[in-house]
């Protein structure tokens, strides 16, 4: 009888020691909180040229800029023989630059569209447009027409050679020729474009922006020597001084030639 009463006793002790036990090392566990963090643009530099992870311009994924982002063409002997189609956006406080890096003595990098070729990347909206431009600023055919490009800066480029004297390759491949109106920079359908320190020359336009329902807009052009280009260049046609500049600026419904000449800074509007 004491045996079986030791036998509970010992029983109960373990069952009540296990339970106490259990309840001691029970606590309530702390959950981290977080604090929402501020949002950032996450800002890239990309590098063109020679001994640089891109060595040509139509390598490099043009369609993939966003806000923030600078391209680095750097100089080279020669020129860079390739057109551009250029259709993304950045924003007022972080705009794409795409700034050229000049040579051991200054020399600006050269985008010439005398046997350019044109990356199969580089989709026009409208296919013909690939003879109005060497550098073109507009949206892309998988882009919809509404579409703006925006907020984008161009500096220390010389631009030349978009002119019906000169062929280009498109972007099937096929050996096409620039119009006499080609330009060496053509903006259309784009707002917030600064041209700055650029050369833009032996084109038959300089630089040519197209406005429609307002949305060329806000557009600088600064500091960029225009030589050799305007319509009927090389041999210059009889056409009124103004046109000379290279500069053009045409609006709907009716086109007009904005009076350029001879100013060193000019405001698209």
């Amino acid at each position: 009888m004491l045996s079986f009463r030791r036998g509970t006793d010992r029983t109960c002790t373990r069952i009540f020691s296990r339970s106490s036990l259990s309840t001691s090392r029970t606590k309530k566990r702390r959950v981290p909180r977080l604090e929402p963090l501020e949002e950032r643009t996450l800002l890239s530099t990309y590098n063109i040229g020679p001994g640089q992870p891109y060595t040509t311009l139509g390598s490099f994924p043009w369609s993939g800029l966003g806000p923030g982002d600078t391209v680095d063409i750097h100089w080279q002997p020669t020129p860079y023989y390739e057109k551009l189609l250029i259709s993304e956006s950045g924003t007022a406080s972080a705009p794409i630059d795409i700034v050229g890096v000049p040579g051991p003595s200054g020399q600006q990098p050269i985008i010439d569209g005398d046997n350019a070729t044109t990356s199969s990347q580089f989709q026009y909206f409208y296919n013909p447009m690939q003879e109005d431009a060497v550098v073109m600023i507009t949206h892309s055919a998988s882009q919809s027409d509404s579409y703006t490009p925006s907020y984008i800066n161009i500096s220390n480029l010389e631009i030349r050679n978009g002119y019906e004297a000169y062929n280009f390759t498109d972007n099937t491949g096929e050996t096409q020729t620039y119009g006499a109106f080609a330009a060496s920079v053509w903006i259309e359908g784009a707002s917030n474009i600064t041209i700055q320190n650029c050369t833009l020359d032996s084109s038959g336009l300089g630089l040519f922006a197209l406005e429609k329902s307002g949305v060329s807009e806000k557009s600088g052009v600064t500091r960029n020597p225009v030589s050799k280009s305007g319509p009927g260049r090389p041999g210059w046609l009889p056409t009124p001084a103004p046109h000379r500049s290279g500069l053009a600026h045409h609006a709907h419904p009716v086109p007009h030639l904005m009076n350029s000449r001879p100013a060193r800074s000019v405001v698209v509007t």
